[in-house]
């Protein structure tokens, strides 16, 4: 049986909703309906009850998704049993992170994958921009790219989670007591931002130019508690990822919503062209399984 069916069939049981599990596959609604058709008739049978607002596992759906774990898990054991035979040039991986690995749970992502696969692996920390770059020269086998920027679609990406872009001001500051705000409104402050040229960088000035303005940067730093410390301070403002504000410092600062909502994904990505390595697969299929329970 096709273990990505399984897969889908997963994802689709976790979220009840085709279009949020079509995204989380990177694939289009009318294809994950097609797919999860075709399993049902592999196997004889309905696996969901369809309502024009969610899906829900049927009696046959919640029987077979035991069995569809069964399947997943063993998928990973065998893997990992052909794996260990293989010489350790084989049996390798140099893996790309961004910085902020740990905020996401990389780490544990990662480590958890090393216990279980017995992979030998190499973790490479680097921005979203240079990890590309590596990707594509082939110093990385596979790399955790926050925004990914691919206008030429040469990777494949598994989204791995998302994130939302949050506007940081001083307790003091006399917007602190919105629930959201727009871009606009920051027009006239001060932002502190990371290094000039990064991805976060252009997200921001790129953000603002779209609302008509350009923004006053009035310091850069490449440590994200530097930022937070310079405003908590009331020299200006920040537009961060909620996941890199740690709680200790949200007692200084107050954190906003943004409004329209600006959410990013981080992708597992690997290159198109290159075939993938048992190893690589293995990733793949482990990272898979771990978005799917």
């Amino acid at each position: 049986m096709d273990t990505e069916l399984l897969n889908d069939f997963m994802i689709l049981a976790k979220y009840k909703n085709y279009s949020v599990a079509a995204e989380e596959c990177y694939i289009s609604q009318s294809t994950l309906s097609k797919r999860i058709k075709r399993l049902e008739r592999q196997l004889g049978v309905v696996l969901f009850e369809r309502t024009t607002k969610s899906v829900e596992l049927n009696e046959y759906g919640k029987t077979f998704k035991a069995y569809a774990e069964k399947m997943l898990a063993l998928e990973t054991e065998c893997f990992q049993a052909l794996h260990s035979m293989l010489p350790a040039d084989q049996n390798s991986l140099t893996i790309g992170a961004i910085p902020s690995l740990a905020k996401y749970h990389l780490t544990d992502l990662i480590s958890k994958f090393i216990s279980q696969s017995g992979v030998h692996v190499q973790v490479i920390t680097a921005p979203s921009e240079k990890l590309e770059i590596l990707l594509k020269d082939g110093s990385c086998d596979a790399a955790f790219i926050r925004q990914v920027q691919d206008p030429d679609q040469v990777f494949t990406k598994q989204q791995i989670t998302t994130d939302q872009l949050m506007a940081v001001l001083p307790n003091n500051h006399f917007l602190a007591n919105r629930t959201q705000l727009k871009i606009k409104e920051l027009k006239e402050e001060g932002f502190v931002l990371l290094p000039e040229g990064s991805r976060p960088y252009n997200t921001v000035v790129n953000l603002c130019k779209k609302n008509g303005f350009s923004p006053r940067v009035v310091f850069t730093d490449s440590k994200i508690s530097n930022i937070i410390d310079f405003v908590s301070n009331g020299l200006g403002v920040a537009l961060l990822m909620n996941k890199n504000i740690t709680e200790g410092y949200k007692e200084t600062i107050t954190v906003i919503p943004l409004s329209p909502a600006i959410t990013q994904s981080v992708d597992l990505c690997m290159l198109k062209s290159q075939k993938k390595s048992p190893a690589q697969k293995m990733l793949l299929s482990f990272v898979k399984t771990a978005e799917s329970e």
